[in-house]
């Protein structure tokens, strides 16, 4: 499913009008018709009240209220704004109002916000996607009496307040059950904090063509989607056909990231795992993975002039994708063996957790890597603010620009971990995941995303495929073990024992 900026949406709507000759109208009352049908499907009877601003959106909730009105609803209009601004398209929708036996009650600032006690349901089309800045005093306290009124609300096209392109709060925002969204999908409505206050959402093309949005380079994947990803499992095959991945994690203090990381590239189907740990890691990972094979490196720099160091450049020549950073620890010691790692890595390498804030300290490593070795960094917030060196907060508000932009400047795939983890590719492609819940947020989750990754990396797939893949899978497999031990009770160890159900709900969706 392609998701759209607020640019974006206009550009389609424009265009679809320039090509087939529609007005602007024609789109408002298809708009308008949808949002209508949807409405008497959920409130046959009882009273409605649309609170339309002074823009195409009030435009949009003005004609659906007429529909309302038709089909047999008591429904009250408020027009919230100065009617001097009202647009042409607007002036047209209230003569249409009119028209039919209807008024409606004008709110601007000398008068009180509507009483909405006595409905049964309220209908928000007051500002849409065209907002730039937070919402004037006049809207922030009909916005609240929406909100503390305790009645289901029906947003049309967008919450309003919420920012159409990064799903931030602009001061204030109406809280919706469900928002019937036209064209396309906007990212305001998928990224957090605007999905929370989506509710449902609802896509109605309103005669907008499915082709209108083929060339946008935002997608939100479905089950469909990540199953024709998945990389193909010949019947006549052995383990070298998927791939060997090659795991640099875990330290004496943190052996399970080495665990978790080298489990869920098995778990991702990779054909051999190799993980380069120190000898008390070994012992550890021997007694949890059965089928891990190690490359004990020395716990201090010693390594990088003795035989070890051999045998881990040839551990890196056979590989097909490496994994470095989970659980490494940030100490001058990784700092070295992070570095001799990096030097002459040709394959595709998943870079984490301890690796990433090693790297944020030498980007020369990271610009000299992405040069010969495709690369994903995988940051949570924390460690994208160390990477980019702006503040977590600001990093919130603006994901998708976020991460492209790290992208962009240092030539890797960059996954942003979030609600809603972002994936930006330098060339301008962003996927969007859709699947996970709060059950993730503990410790080893993200060991975890890193070895799927690499595993599906390994049998063939590219890094930012692997990396949607891994993603819908890593986020379903935490709701369904959320499902069956809620939120709180799930661990990284769940994560793993749920992969393979979750692959195979995909496969047989």
């Amino acid at each position: 499913m392609k998701v759209a900026t607020s640019a974006e949406i206009r550009m389609i709507e424009v265009d679809c009008m320039e090509k087939s000759g529609l007005p602007s109208l024609v789109l408002i009352e298809n708009a308008a018709h949808s949002a209508a049908m949807q409405i008497l499907a959920r409130q046959p009877k009882g009273r409605v009240a649309v609170l339309c601003g002074t823009g195409v959106n009030g435009g949009d909730g003005i004609s659906a209220a007429r529909h309302l009105f038709v089909g047999g609803l008591e429904t009250e209009v408020y027009l919230v704004g100065a009617s001097e601004t009202l647009l042409p398209v607007i002036k047209f929708s209230l003569r249409a109002l009119e028209a039919v036996g209807m008024t409606y009650v004008p709110i601007n600032e000398e008068q009180d916000v509507p009483d909405l006690s006595g409905v049964d349901l309220v209908v928000d089309a007051l500002l849409g996607i065209g907002l730039s800045g937070d919402v004037r005093p006049l809207y922030a306290s009909v916005i609240r009496a929406i909100n503390t009124s305790g009645k289901p609300v029906f947003a049309i096209d967008l919450p309003s307040g919420i920012c159409a392109d990064t799903g931030r709060v602009m001061g204030e925002a109406v809280r919706a059950d469900v928002t019937l969204t036209y064209g396309c999908v906007k990212r305001g409505l998928v990224l957090y904090p605007g999905a929370e206050y989506a509710g449902e959402v609802l896509l109605d093309r309103i005669g907008l063509p499915v082709t209108a949005s083929a060339h946008l380079s935002t997608e939100m994947p479905e089950a469909s989607d990540i199953r024709k990803l998945l990389p193909p499992r010949a019947a006549r095959s052995h383990k070298y056909s998927y791939g060997r991945v090659l795991v640099a994690a875990g330290c004496d203090n943190m052996p399970g990231a080495a665990i978790m990381a080298a489990s869920a590239a098995y778990r991702a189907g990779a054909g051999l795992v190799t993980a380069a740990v120190t000898a008390h890691v070994a012992r550890t990972l021997h007694g949890w993975l059965k089928e891990a094979v190690t490359l004990v490196v020395p716990d201090d720099s010693g390594f990088l002039c003795d035989r070890s160091a051999i045998a881990m450049m040839k551990a890196k020549e056979e590989a097909k994708v490496a994994v470095l950073g989970p659980g490494l620890s940030d100490c001058p010691v990784t700092e070295r063996f992070i570095g001799a790692f990096l030097e002459g890595l040709t394959v595709p390498i998943v870079i984490d957790a301890d690796a990433l804030n090693i790297l944020a300290r030498h980007r020369n490593w990271l610009t000299a890597l992405t040069t010969h070795a495709p690369t994903i960094l995988t940051p949570h917030m924390g460690e994208m603010s160390r990477l980019t060196g702006t503040p977590a907060e600001t990093l919130l508000y603006d994901t998708i620009n976020q991460a492209t932009s790290l992208a962009v400047s240092t030539g890797a795939i960059v996954l942003l971990k979030d609600a809603r983890t972002i994936i930006a590719a330098p060339d301008g492609r962003v996927s969007i995941n859709p699947t996970g819940c709060n059950a993730l947020a503990k410790a080893g989750s993200g060991d975890v995303l890193a070895g799927l990754i690499a595993g599906f990396a390994a049998q063939g797939a590219g890094l930012f495929e692997a990396a949607q893949i891994a993603c819908y899978v890593h986020g379903l497999a935490g709701e369904r073990a959320a499902e069956a031990l809620s939120a709180y009770g799930v661990t990284a160890s769940e994560l793993l024992e749920t992969i393979p159900a979750v692959i195979r709900e995909i496969i047989e969706e």
